[in-house]
């Protein structure tokens, strides 16, 4: 780290701090003052003794396409496949082509914030935004770490809060009427769902060896999806093994499933392929959901796979189920996931403590 006194061509005088990253790069930068060189140098040389300093420099001409390609190398190895395709897909449909070519430096947070916005008003949905915000940050957390950047510009960007979506509760007469309209062939496969509440790739990569007839359980160790077109089995989402019981009335059904088949086949379908939910849903589930609601005007008609997932919730709850329970039967890493998700279906029970107290009141104020 030095100072130097330098005379420009135009006669005047300029102070340059000349200093060496981490990295042995050699850096320099001058000022009008040699006050002003003497407060850079003692700044830069704190920064380096405490390894804090910044590379500014290193981020010049640096795209945030660029960054992504190192951001992309460290994630690539550990993310499933699943989530490592969701999020390349973020980028190049939404990130890419707004930033990709812009150099890291400057990007700043108010355009973010306003980029954020103008796709918001272009239709593009909350749940589809919240993965942007998550994709940006990260990219842009490769040049904090790297020290090419002091902070993260994308560190306060926030996505807009997700609209109400109505999850599409059925009751137990609308399930067994979807069952039946299924057909026989697909009838366990959706009474399993909505009772039980597996995620559809986790049901549909269960073996017979996962089945537990005496003790009426399933042991959930992993799942399936679809990647580019291929079927990809995994660990399921929150990388959990789970236990989750079975009704006692799906458990005969579930064995007439198995019958025919050896301990490591599929459940569900042939027992060789997993049954594909981009196929079977067109062709079979959404049918279904049409022939019930011609049936039944109150049957939902926003209805999905994972819909049923939700019904054994809102059935469980109804059967009397604790937070902590249906935190277990559906997979959530804790017990507040299921809370942000499925608070409303506990509002009963706010109103059965409201009613408790009232009494308890009246009881303990009657008393002499």
């Amino acid at each position: 780290m030095s100072i130097h006194k330098m005379t420009t061509p135009d006669g005047s005088v300029r102070w340059q701090v000349r200093w060496r990253t981490a990295d042995n790069t050699q850096r320099k930068r001058s000022f009008k003052t040699k006050r002003d060189a003497a407060q850079h140098e003692a700044s830069v040389t704190t920064a380096l003794n405490r390894g804090e300093y910044v590379d500014t420099a290193a981020s010049r001409g640096v795209t945030v396409d660029q960054l992504q390609e190192r951001w992309h190398a460290q994630i690539s190895g550990h993310l499933k496949a699943t989530t490592l395709v969701s999020r390349e897909w973020t980028y190049q449909t939404h990130i890419q082509p707004k930033w990709g070519g812009v150099p890291i430096n400057r990007v700043q947070p108010s355009d973010l914030k306003a980029w954020i916005a103008a796709l918001r008003k272009d239709g593009v949905g909350p749940a589809t935004l919240a993965k942007v915000v998550l994709v940006l940050r990260q990219v842009l957390e490769v040049a904090v770490e790297d020290k090419q950047l002091a902070s993260n510009p994308a560190a306060g960007l926030k996505a807009p809060t997700p609209d109400h979506v109505d999850k599409g509760y059925l009751t137990h007469q609308q399930l067994d009427r979807l069952a039946i309209e299924v057909g026989e062939r697909h009838t366990t496969l959706v009474l399993f769902l909505g009772y039980c509440g597996l995620r559809w790739g986790e049901a549909a990569a269960l073996r017979l060896s996962d089945f537990d007839a005496l003790r009426a359980r399933v042991n959930v160790s992993r799942s399936v999806a679809e990647v580019k077109g291929k079927q990809v089995f995994s660990t399921p989402k929150t990388g959990e093994r789970r236990s989750v019981p079975v009704p006692r009335f799906l458990v005969e059904r579930m064995a007439r499933e198995c019958e025919g088949k050896t301990r490591d086949q599929l459940i569900f379908g042939g027992g060789e392929v997993p049954v594909r939910i981009s196929t079977w849903r067109p062709r079979v589930f959404n049918k279904a959901v049409a022939r019930c609601r011609m049936a039944d005007p109150e049957f939902p008609a926003r209805l999905t796979p994972h819909s049923l997932r939700h019904t054994a919730a809102s059935l469980a709850v109804q059967a009397g189920a604790s937070v902590l329970v249906v935190s277990r039967l559906l997979g959530h890493s804790r017990p507040s996931v299921t809370l942000d998700v499925y608070a409303g279906l506990w509002d009963d029970d706010l109103q059965a403590v409201a009613g408790a107290l009232d009494a308890e009141r009246s009881r303990a104020l009657a008393a002499p």
